[in-house]
């Protein structure tokens, strides 16, 4: 589990829910999930977004 998930999973925050307050598609949240490079400028885009 990488840190995007993490966050997610300590905040109760679904990408669902990421996904209508940024725009940012399930799909590009997963491979954000799936990634093992770690935060990467998809995570960056959809931390920003969420704030």
């Amino acid at each position: 589990m990488n840190v995007y998930q993490q966050y997610l999973d300590q905040n109760n925050i679904t990408r669902y829910h990421v996904s209508k307050i940024s725009g940012v598609s399930t799909n590009t949240l997963q491979h954000a999930v799936d990634s093992k490079a770690g935060i990467n400028d998809i995570s960056e885009r959809i931390l920003k977004a969420y704030w």
